[in-house]
């Protein structure tokens, strides 16, 4: 105001003055808006728009919340209901390359592209589209362009189906080999319908790593006394000979994964010794931050034939219409003697057991889970790799009085399941499985390190190792 009483300016002229200031305003406030619409859609991982969207909505009341208001979520998860059998794994010639976990070596993506599966219940095809995002260690955004680790532009049609044949439950299977990507890291998957990226119905997780340093495995029983007869120690040496890795306190991030799931993993797991004469990093710690509870073998379902029942059944029923497999009653393991199975670590293989088909022949049944349980005050879930290895509502356990049972109906596709029972109580987001299956030292486990290096002035993480190790590996596996 002093400035127009310095220049005496009349009352028209400072109106007018004001109005060419507002919109000298709104004309930059609109480029900052769109500069920082730009940052945004140049980052990998972003959320997804809450309105304008034409994205279908889930009505399921079991679903979860970011299923119901499709939130994108950085982690594995199915989105709507009606699909099923999600499966990403890195493909080769042997039928169990599906039990892999979604890893893949840099250099390898040809010779062992991952490969992903999925069903959506119904008979109509559908089209779908898949993006790549980039995220850091953690599985937050990576502040990366598409082009800087993708060849191509970033939407690839998903154009391989095949409708489900002579089943009483109608699906379409769809399946493709995702695009290899220039830099090594975390990736997420994010499958879409009609071209519009809002509309999200799976995301999927993947590592693509380097060998530029080594890391070697020694698991063994835990070290501290409390936990000798529960707990699995993950000790593990990094060498790196010819890698220039300084200052690794700060640059580098280390994850253990037990049984590739990623609810319990460790993060940024630090040596207890830096050896810079053989540029080696010791993690032979003494405090339990690498220790894991050892769980139990998983339970089995053997759902691959409808001529006969198979391992855990206890009844089944057909009609034209549908099929039904109630499994027998299971109890709490967590205070009996530890006994030896040969189990896939949680995950499940898709097969009819007449034509050994795992594609488009195999049907969906109902399957009734029971649990032999006095209720409890919080929730009872089962857990697999079926359900993203996490307390899903849609997999939860409703308790019946009448008969002191918990119960579940999940529909599963004909093959052969692992699963366990978890606990999550009251106010609790993780769940506890040693309530029910107990935590033995014996049990056979598969373990991962994996390491993230992110020097100065970079803007991602950069996987530059990865091992695994199956403890008390037993052979057999199915």
């Amino acid at each position: 105001m002093q400035i127009f009483q310095h220049l005496d300016f009349s009352h028209h002229q400072a109106v007018k003055q004001r109005n060419q200031l507002s919109s000298q305003k709104c004309i930059l406030l609109g480029f900052f808006c769109c500069l920082l619409s730009g940052i945004l859609a140049l980052q990998g991982c972003v959320p997804l728009k809450p309105n304008g969207s034409t994205n279908t909505v889930s009505t399921d009341p079991d679903a979860p919340v970011y299923a119901r208001n499709k939130v994108l979520v950085l982690d594995d998860r199915v989105y709507e209901a009606n699909f099923r059998s999600v499966m990403l794994f890195p493909a080769n010639n042997n039928k169990n390359s599906m039990l892999d976990l979604p890893v893949v070596f840099l250099g390898d993506q040809v010779n062992k592209p991952l490969t992903l599966i999925f069903d959506e219940l119904g008979s109509q095809y559908r089209n779908y589209y898949v993006k790549i995002l980039a995220c850091n260690y953690d599985w937050t955004p990576a502040i990366l362009q598409d082009l800087e680790y993708l060849e191509q532009f970033n939407e690839f049609p998903i154009t391989e189906y095949e409708l489900s044949s002579g089943t009483r439950v109608p699906y379409t299977r769809y399946a493709m080999t995702l695009p290899a990507v220039k830099l090594s890291g975390n990736y997420v998957a994010k499958i879409y319908r009609n071209q519009d990226p809002d509309d999200v119905v799976i995301t999927r997780r993947f590592i693509v790593y380097e060998n530029a340093v080594r890391l070697t495995l020694e698991p063994k029983f835990a070290l501290d006394p409390a936990f000798r007869f529960t707990h699995q120690q993950i000790d593990f040496t990094l060498s790196y000979p010819d890698f220039d890795l300084f200052n690794p306190n700060q640059m580098l991030k280390v994850v253990v994964r037990q049984n590739g799931r990623w609810d319990n993993a460790l993060y940024d797991i630090k040596p207890a010794f830096v050896r810079e004469e053989v540029k080696m990093l010791d993690y032979h710690l003494l405090n339990n931050e690498n220790i894991f509870g050892g769980s139990n073998e998983w339970r089995a379902l053997d759902a691959r034939s409808m001529r006969f029942m198979g391992l855990g059944v206890d009844a089944s029923t057909y009609d034209n219409s549908k099929a039904e497999l109630v499994l027998e009653p299971v109890k709490v393991r967590n205070e009996r003697n530890y006994n030896q199975a040969i189990d896939i670590n949680g995950r499940f293989v898709i097969e009819n057991f007449e034509t050994r088909n795992s594609t488009v022949v195999p049907d969906y049944q109902f399957v009734t889970f029971q649990f032999q349980q006095p209720k409890l005050l919080g929730d009872v879930y089962v857990f697999g790799a079926f359900s993203d290895f996490r307390p899903d509502p849609r997999y939860k356990m409703r308790y019946d009085s009448a008969r002191s049972v918990y119960k579940a109906r999940i529909l599963l596709k004909q093959g052969y399941y692992n699963y366990l029972l978890g606990y999550l109580k009251p106010g609790a987001t993780n769940l506890d499985l040693a309530k029910f299956e107990g935590d033995y030292e014996m049990t056979e486990n598969l373990y991962d390190v994996i390491a993230y290096f992110r020097p100065i002035g970079s803007r991602y993480d950069r996987c530059i190792g990865y091992n695994s190790f199956d403890y008390f590996d037993r052979g057999g596996k199915k």
